[in-house]
């Protein structure tokens, strides 16, 4: 599988529009960026929507992406579109939602990391909260058009992962393009993407280039279980006790320790 050249360079938010981060577009920044500008050249208003305007322009066969939860998204989206929702150990997202938040301008977070882990298992952060976003998610796991694919799984066995996906979207690919596919998608090829990320000229509007130069880009580390070398013992044990009161269900957690 090889993409033309223009789109192995593009930008991810040009790749799928990402339809919320409009909203931090228009509430977040006083600087909008070349989205906004190319907008405002299309004669529309970069505050009602940016992103959304790209998913609607986008050629079909689209890719959306999203980090609402169900409940903010048209039940229609299960009949009209099918949908891969990710589950990732909530111990490694909120330390890769921390470094995207002191990374992002539209996050901005400054306080300390002790800090950030209360405000992950008090449901305090945007994306949050954790378990009824994956709940929601879990109560449909069984309808035809959606998928769960567990980061975890698909770090010890990307191929046979992503050949279970290549059969949920009936796409067809050949064994060999399934191959690249775990190979473009491998952490080491896209860490060596980290500039695509973000529009050229626009890093300095939405990123912390101090930062992401010192603590190594967008693209951090890229493991399963970092969580294990990075949390106190404190914060295990934090997290240990939101994770009983709150997990809908156990196999969750048990598919994500032993995947």
């Amino acid at each position: 599988m090889s993409l033309p050249t223009g789109h192995k360079i593009l930008p991810l938010t040009k790749r799928q529009a990402e339809i919320e981060r409009a909203d931090f577009l228009a509430d977040g920044l006083e600087d909008k960026g070349a989205f906004a500008n190319l907008t405002k050249q299309q004669g529309k208003d970069p505050d009602k929507g940016v992103f959304l305007d790209i998913a609607r322009a986008a050629k079909k066969p689209r890719v959306i992406k999203t980090h609402l939860s169900f409940d903010f998204l048209n039940e229609t989206a299960l009949s009209k579109a099918k949908i891969v929702y990710t589950i990732r150990d909530p111990r490694d997202v909120c330390i890769s939602y921390h470094h995207h938040s002191r990374l992002f301008k539209y996050e901005g977070f400054t306080g300390t990391f002790d800090e950030y882990v209360d405000a992950f298992v008090e449901d305090s952060v945007t994306y949050g909260p954790y378990w009824p976003h994956v709940k929601a998610a879990w109560d449909r796991r069984h309808l035809p058009n959606l998928y769960i694919l567990f980061y975890e799984k698909m770090k010890k066995n990307p191929k046979e992962e992503f050949t279970k996906l290549n059969q949920f979207l009936g796409a067809n690919l050949t064994e060999q393009q399934i191959d690249k596919i775990v190979h473009y998608t491998s952490f080491s090829e896209m860490k060596k993407r980290d500039d695509h990320v973000i529009n050229k000229g626009d890093e300095e509007v939405f990123l912390d280039t101090v930062l992401a130069k010192n603590e190594g880009g967008f693209f951090k580390t890229g493991t399963s279980g970092g969580w294990k070398k990075v949390l106190t013992q404190e914060q295990k044990d934090k997290f240990e006790a939101w994770i009983e009161k709150n997990c809908p269900d156990k196999e969750i957690m048990e598919t994500i320790l032993n995947p």
